[in-house]
């Protein structure tokens, strides 16, 4: 879609990869999960689409602790961000303390775990002069969409 309309595409990898982001996945997938987080592991880029109840949360967090990178998780309302740090944090053995809340009464980010609503961030980043996409770049590696799986850049 860029070639068609003559947009070319520069890449800044920017990943923190260290000792801050070493997660290990404290779960177990099943076989379909197992093949399917080789598929989301073996591109840069890419997203994720499977029905309800499949695991994608489940998959997406052994993804987060197989890349080893910091990540910012995308949501659209307070119930799933409680969700998805209460799964983070039994996953990945953390306490959610360590996981960052964007939304919900709080702006708390640590930069190598976020859970953010879609329209918090959308307002806090209405008050600066960057981007949004370049404050996401500045503080993560990894997009995650609730039902979407964005690998950043």
């Amino acid at each position: 879609m860029l070639k068609e309309y003559d947009i070319k595409l520069n890449i800044d990898d920017k990943r923190i990869t260290d000792d801050k982001t070493n997660f290990v996945f404290d779960g177990k997938l099943n076989e379909e999960q197992e093949e399917a987080l080789k598929g989301v592991l073996d591109v840069d880029f890419g997203v994720f689409v499977a029905p309800p109840g499949t695991g994608k949360t489940v998959l997406a967090i052994a993804a987060i602790a197989k890349r080893k990178t910091n990540v910012l998780i995308l949501v659209h309302r307070k119930p799933i961000m409680d969700q998805w740090r209460l799964q983070l944090s039994s996953f990945l053995g953390i306490d959610k303390k360590q996981i960052g809340q964007i939304g919900g009464g709080k702006n708390k980010p640590t930069g190598i775990i976020d859970v953010g609503m879609v329209q918090s961030l959308d307002l806090q980043m209405a008050f600066t002069m960057a981007s949004p996409i370049t404050i996401l770049s500045l503080l993560m590696n990894a997009i995650m969409w609730e039902r979407c799986l964005l690998k950043k850049y």
